[in-house]
């Protein structure tokens, strides 16, 4: 079967340089893809000398947030796999990692998120040692304060030419279409090396640690090597997916821009999927939208997972539906917009990308109408009150001059939210969505929508996804219906 894995895919391109860390999957579904990556660096003239292996603690078996092995052997077609005990035991008695590593030997043969690529590792590298760490999910802040720590630990003591894996699937039971939308918040958080925090992932807290281990080292350049999902796998549009994402980093003295221009011109040449997103001078950034109702939310860039259901948030206990599997179709977004109060304004930038948001009554005082900006996304938020009418379509068009989009809603739920969205900067054209009803306090049957809106390089892409609810309360939309 080994033998038939090894050669069953062509190396992917990758510039000539050994770059310091990567991002691969753990999924099994991906063995020719892993096989294509581990064949590519084994072509490189540098080779690593050891290997760091990050990845969540998948069945939480471990004693402490970070979990290192004892007595433990990896068997594989090509021989046996061993831990690099000197420089466990570097990373263990440094001063910062004091009582922080548990070490156990009973949790490995489970862990496929080592184990899928040990025997890619000691096939192409045959008596390579490597030292793989597990850290706890669903962490707090002040775990990842911990995380960070351990990667400031992993750049003072590890060799130069020793290569850190991040095992990391990313977007997790959504439908292909939402993947993708999740993806793409992701795949603009890692080119730019942002906050990984609230990513919709299977381990943020990995991708922290290597981001931190990055920046102690000056390992500032991110390149996508190849991206997938189950999608590419089993092409059904109702699929339940898992992503993938291929990525590898250098330092900006080792790898020029010729280089880096030569890698994606025969990285495309490949069939690769790589990123040519410009952050400077284009809009990218995902948000979305909901229907009308109260729920004093405002706009959130983070949802979190009420993991047990002990949240004494209404809304919290409200959505808890709709969020999902481990909240994961409201984690991984740039922002949520849900009823920010009448002259409000949000303001983030992310991806090189500014959202500002304002919001409203219809008198519309206190507005701000600026001239559409290359890198700043406008919206606003108009909320009537009981009785009240919408503005006029007219009206509409005169404020999608200055604004991207415009959400008209209800704050008693007594009018479906409606939201206009500008097509081209360049035209007067939009579109015009029914997003419904998010929440009714009267517990009356409900119908509404979620609306995505996703800038990549200036491009819009929209997606709506509906829903009707017997009870008021938001249900587990379509997104979940997916075939097994």
């Amino acid at each position: 079967m080994w033998k038939h894995i090894f050669g069953m895919a062509k190396p992917y391109v990758l510039p000539q340089v050994l770059p310091s860390s990567v991002i691969l999957p753990h999924h099994d579904i991906t063995e020719q893809q892993l096989n294509s990556f581990y064949s590519a660096l084994s072509l490189l003239e540098q080779k690593p000398s050891v290997i760091v292996m990050l990845c969540t603690d998948h069945f939480e078996q471990g004693k402490k947030n970070i979990t290192a092995p004892v007595n433990t052997i990896w068997h594989t077609s090509d021989g046996d796999l061993f831990v690099d005990e000197k420089l466990l035991t570097s990373i263990i008695n440094d001063p910062l990692m004091k009582d922080k590593i548990s070490l156990q030997n009973g949790l490995w043969q489970q862990e496929h998120g080592i184990f899928v690529h040990v025997p890619f590792i000691n096939h192409y590298f045959n008596g390579l040692k490597i030292v793989p760490i597990l850290l706890k999910g669903f962490s707090s802040d002040q775990d990842f304060e911990e995380y960070k720590t351990l990667g400031k630990v992993l750049a003072k003591v590890l060799p130069k030419d020793a290569l850190v894996i991040a095992s990391i699937d990313l977007s997790h039971y959504q439908i292909p279409v939402w993947t993708n939308i999740h993806d793409v918040v992701t795949e603009n958080t890692i080119q730019n090396m942002e906050s990984p925090r609230h990513l919709e992932i299977d381990s943020p807290e990995s991708m922290t640690c290597l981001f931190e281990y990055n920046f102690e080292r000056g390992y500032t350049i991110p390149l996508l090597i190849n991206r997938t999902s189950t999608y590419d796998f089993i092409p059904k549009e109702k699929v339940v997916c898992t992503s993938h994402q291929y990525w590898t980093f250098y330092n900006p003295q080792e790898l020029s821009q010729k280089q880096i221009d030569d890698y994606k011109k025969n990285a495309l040449g490949n069939g690769q999927r790589i990123n040519q997103t410009d952050y400077k001078n284009q809009l990218n950034q995902t948000i979305l939208l909901l229907g009308s109702g109260n729920m004093n939310e405002g706009i959130r860039d983070f949802w979190y997972w009420d993991r047990y259901k002990t949240s004494k948030d209404p809304t919290e206990i409200l959505l808890h539906d709709m969020a999902g599997s481990e909240a994961r179709f409201l984690t991984g977004f740039d922002a949520i917009v849900f009823d920010p109060p009448v002259n409000a304004v949000y303001s983030k930038t992310l991806h090189g990308t500014t959202l500002k948001i304002q919001s409203t009554d219809s008198s519309h005082g206190d507005v701000e109408f600026e001239e559409k900006q290359s890198a700043q996304i406008n919206g606003l938020v108009v909320n009537v009150q009981s009785g009240e009418e919408y503005p006029l379509i007219s009206k509409i068009e005169d404020l999608l001059y200055f604004f991207d989009f415009v959400l008209l809603r209800s704050t008693d739920s007594s009018k479906d939210a409606m939201a206009y969205v500008c097509n081209s900067r360049d035209s007067k054209e939009y579109t015009c969505f029914n997003l419904g009803i998010l929440y009714s306090p009267k517990k009356q049957p409900i119908k509404g929508a979620v609306l995505s809106l996703s800038w990549q390089n200036s491009s819009l892409s929209t997606c709506l996804m509906p829903y009707e609810s017997p009870t008021g309360i938001p249900p587990q939309i379509e997104q979940y219906s997916g075939e097994p």
